[in-house]
């Protein structure tokens, strides 16, 4: 089974550690995780980084300095996130039949 995790750290702090050892039974159990993240003290082989740095820092600016043009750039960014995630899915998992929900979305 694969399994794609997504969260906003990876390694450390609460969620971070809890994915991580998530991952690690999974691979105990001869499972394939991989990982979607923001920051990572160490980067995992199955990893990969969403967004840089000016992205993050942009995105927390937006709303103070330009707040009619935020909600325009949080729609866009909804899109982009369900393609590219649903693109990087479809590329881990291939033709295996599964079935893609965005929750929160």
């Amino acid at each position: 089974m694969k399994v794609l995790q997504i969260n906003a750290v990876y390694g450390f702090k609460s969620t971070g550690m809890i994915v991580k050892d998530i991952g690690e039974m999974l691979a105990l159990n001869g499972d394939e995780a991989y990982f979607a993240y923001q920051t990572a003290n160490l980067p995992p082989e199955n990893g990969y980084r969403i967004g840089n740095w000016l992205d993050w820092k942009s995105r927390g600016i937006y709303p103070y300095k330009m707040p009619r043009i935020n909600n325009e750039k949080k729609k866009k960014s909804k899109r982009t996130v369900k393609a590219r995630m649903f693109d990087l899915l479809k590329k881990l998992l291939g033709k295996s039949g599964c079935i893609f929900s965005f929750a929160g979305f």
